[in-house]
């Protein structure tokens, strides 16, 4: 009887092993499966984040050598085709076809993709369905996106300045009562030229002006003096506080009371 109670003892605790061996398997694969799952993931999403940056990017530099200052989608790549395939790339189709994936590279689907809806800003957008080889698991659907805004530039000679844009960038000095379109705007990026001062009684600025002595540096009309394209002061120093502009960038909307410079109104055609 003792004997047929330890035989029952021993049954048992080899069944109870065995499922608890059992469970702890499944459980390493339920791991397994999920890192491989995580894996796939993050390794979509690099490619989605790179194909983002690399539309981006060609898409400021394309569109702004067109000669009508639009974008060209099919130039720029924005076509979910071009992400399509640039992301299967950098992932590597044999990678895709033998993944989880449903369908390869074929699974991959990015017609949900928006491109320059609102001028600036686009978003890559891919679905998928995993589909674990093991067990009855149903379907995984998988959506992931990339998101990025072109880059529009701090300069706003490369923007459409006749648009009243509260995005746009202009320059100032912190004096000055007039802000500026173009960084390259004489007033503001001026350009010294070294003269003799027994030549500028024959020296005329861009505007027929004749040069006066500066009233802060004093020069004498002699030796070597410094004149700019634009302004009727001759100097005796480069660095003349007279000539040095402290510009800054600032948001159109910092603008306040100051007026736009003449200059850069007529470049831009206003």
């Amino acid at each position: 009887m003792a004997k047929r109670e330890n035989d029952s003892f021993k049954g048992s605790v080899t069944v109870e092993a065995s499922l608890a061996l059992f469970l702890l398997l499944m459980f390493f694969i339920c791991m397994m499966q999920f890192y491989m799952i995580l894996n796939l993931e993050i390794r979509v999403q690099s490619a989605l984040e790179q194909t983002a940056d690399s539309q981006a990017a060609y898409a400021a530099i394309q569109g702004y050598h067109d000669e009508d200052g639009s974008l060209s989608y099919i130039q720029c790549g924005l076509n979910y085709m071009y992400a399509k395939s640039n992301v299967i790339r950098i992932l590597g189709k044999e990678y895709l076809d033998t993944s989880w994936i449903k369908g390869g590279s074929g699974g991959l689907h990015f017609e949900r993709s928006s491109f320059l809806k609102d001028g600036e800003t686009l978003t890559l957008v891919v679905s998928y369905k995993i589909e674990i080889p093991i067990f009855l698991i149903p379907k995984i659907s998988v959506i992931q996106k990339a998101h990025r805004r072109i880059w529009i530039g701090a300069d706003s000679s490369q923007m459409d300045n006749s648009k009243g844009s509260a995005r746009r960038k202009v320059y100032v000095t912190r004096n000055g009562s007039v802000y500026h379109l173009y960084a390259d705007c004489s007033y503001i990026d001026v350009k010294l030229r070294a003269v003799s001062a027994k030549n500028l009684d024959f020296l005329r600025s861009d505007d027929g002006s004749i040069y006066y002595a500066c009233e802060c540096c004093h020069p004498a009309k002699n030796g070597t003096v410094y004149i700019t394209s634009y302004g009727n002061r001759y100097h005796a120093v480069k660095n003349c506080s007279a000539i040095e502009r402290d510009v800054i960038q600032i948001g159109e909307a910092e603008i306040g009371e100051k007026h736009i410079c003449s200059k850069c109104q007529k470049r831009a055609g206003g």
